[in-house]
C-alpha cells in the first residue's frame, strides 16, 4: 500500500488529501508520507507519533522536541501540541491518537479484578493516568519497536485485514508496561519534587540516547553536559543511580552489545568489529569482551 501524498486512517479504512483532523472523541490510526510543514492539536487526545523518515520540532506544553529518523514522541490527552517543519522535506509518519474513553477501557481493564469487570464492564475511570510527554529512539524502547513493526506491517497489503483496535489495544499495553519500569528508574532519581525528578530524567534520557547514536566516537562528559545541560558531575551521579551504570561504563556496554551483535552475525571478523566500533585496539576489545561475556571474541 501507498502512502505518497495521502493520510490514510486504518480505523474509517479512508484515504484523503489532507491531514486528519484529529479530535478526542474518534481513534485513529494514520499513515502519511507528504510533506507537512505545520499541524496543530488543541484538543488532544493521547498521542504517539512515529518518524520512520523525516524530522521536524514538536511543541508540546510548550516545551521544544527535535524529532528525527526513527524517533517517536508521546503526548497525553489535553495535552495541546503543535508539529512544524521549514524544510520541504517528505515526513513517513505512522500515528496513533487515542480516544479519552478507549484508554479508559483499557486501564479499567488493567486495573480491574475478573469479578468486577463481570459486575461492572462499563465503570471506566474518568482520568487517564499521565505518561512521560517525551521524545525517544525506537532503538532504545519496546514500544518504538512496536511502532516500527506497525510501520512495516502497514506497508503490505494484508494490513487491512488487521484490526485497528487490536492494535490500538496491543500498544497501549507496550507503552503502559515500558512506562511502569521508566518510573521505577524515574523515582531512582533524588529529589521531593516530581517535576524535578521528570526533568532531570527527561535530560539523562538524552544523555543515554546521544551514546546510542554515537557508539562509534569517543565521548566525553563535556559533550554530555552540553546536551544535557547538567554539570559533569550531576550527570555522573544521577545516571549511575538510574541506569546502574556511569556514562562511560554505559557506554563500554551497549558498544560491547553491538560488538557480540556483528560477530553472531558473521559478515565481520574481529578486526572489522574493533575498527567500525572504534576501540582502542584488538587486545583491550578482547579484554572487555571476556570480561562482560565470559568468553573471548575468538569463541563468537
Amino acid at each position: 500500500m501507498s502512502y505518497q501524498n495521502i493520510y490514510y486512517n486504518h480505523f474509517d479504512r479512508i484515504k484523503r488529501n489532507d491531514p486528519h483532523m484529529l479530535n478526542k472523541e474518534e481513534n485513529f490510526l494514520i499513515r502519511f508520507k507528504t510533506n507537512l510543514p505545520y499541524y496543530k492539536y488543541n484538543e488532544s487526545s493521547l498521542t504517539i507519533t512515529y518518524f520512520h523518515e523525516g524530522q521536524g520540532n514538536v511543541l508540546v506544553n510548550q516545551r521544544s522536541h527535535y524529532l528525527k529518523k526513527t524517533d517517536f514522541i508521546i503526548s497525553n490527552s489535553d495535552s495541546p501540541w503543535e508539529y512544524i517543519c521549514n524544510e520541504s522535506i517528505q515526513n513517513d509518519i505512522l500515528c496513533f491518537a487515542v480516544s479519552d474513553a478507549l484508554v479508559s477501557r483499557f486501564i479499567n481493564f488493567l486495573s480491574c479484578s475478573t469479578e468486577k469487570l463481570l459486575d461492572t464492564p462499563f465503570d471506566f475511570p474518568e482520568k487517564s493516568p499521565i505518561l512521560l510527554e517525551n521524545s525517544f529512539n525506537t532503538q532504545h524502547s519496546k514500544l518504538g519497536k512496536f511502532l516500527e513493526r506497525v510501520y512495516y506491517l502497514s506497508n503490505h497489503g494484508d494490513f487491512n485485514q488487521v484490526n485497528a483496535i487490536d492494535l490500538t489495544f496491543e500498544m497501549l499495553q507496550v507503552l503502559y508496561d515500558e512506562h511502569i519500569g521508566l518510573y521505577k528508574l524515574l523515582n531512582r532519581i533524588d529529589s521531593k519534587k516530581s517535576s524535578t525528578k521528570k526533568e532531570v530524567f527527561r535530560r539523562l534520557l538524552l544523555v543515554r540516547n546521544y551514546i546510542h547514536d554515537n557508539l562509534s566516537a569517543k565521548i566525553t562528559m563535556e559533550e554530555l553536559s552540553e546536551i544535557s545541560a547538567l554539570s559533569d558531575y550531576h550527570i555522573y551521579t544521577s545516571f549511575k543511580n538510574v541506569f546502574g551504570l556511569t556514562p562511560h561504563q554505559y557506554h563500554n556496554k551497549v558498544k560491547l552489545e553491538k560488538a557480540y551483535m556483528l560477530l553472531q552475525n558473521g559478515a565481520f571478523s574481529i578486526s572489522d568489529v574493533v575498527a567500525l566500533l572504534n576501540f582502542t585496539d584488538l587486545q583491550s576489545f578482547s579484554k572487555l569482551f571476556k570480561k562482560f561475556y565470559g568468553n573471548p571474541p575468538s569463541k563468537f
